[in-house]
């Protein structure tokens, strides 16, 4: 197998904490986070992307993968009632 092009493994990140939005902004190379709105989705980016600064890092050096959250129902009432459910 051919060697990767940073010559290392790729350093990935979880979670959306505070502390791991730093730990993210100082060593990841790619972030993976799930919220449950665009609004929030949007925060979350421009937010981190902020921090990368702090640490000598520029913009494009971080990777942001957005995951899915699916909520479903027989109608999209229900499904409105489970999102309501589980994003608590």
């Amino acid at each position: 197998m051919a060697r990767s092009p940073q010559g290392q493994p790729v350093i990935v990140q979880a979670g959306s904490s505070e502390l791991g939005r730093d730990l993210a902004a100082q060593t990841a190379e790619v972030v993976f986070t799930a919220q449950t709105s665009l609004a929030s989705a949007q925060a979350f980016y421009a937010g981190l992307k902020g921090r990368l600064a702090r640490y000598g890092r520029s913009a494009d050096s971080l990777k942001i993968m957005p995951g899915v959250f699916v909520v479903v129902g027989r109608t999209e009432s229900e499904a409105r009632k489970n999102m309501k459910r589980f994003s608590h």
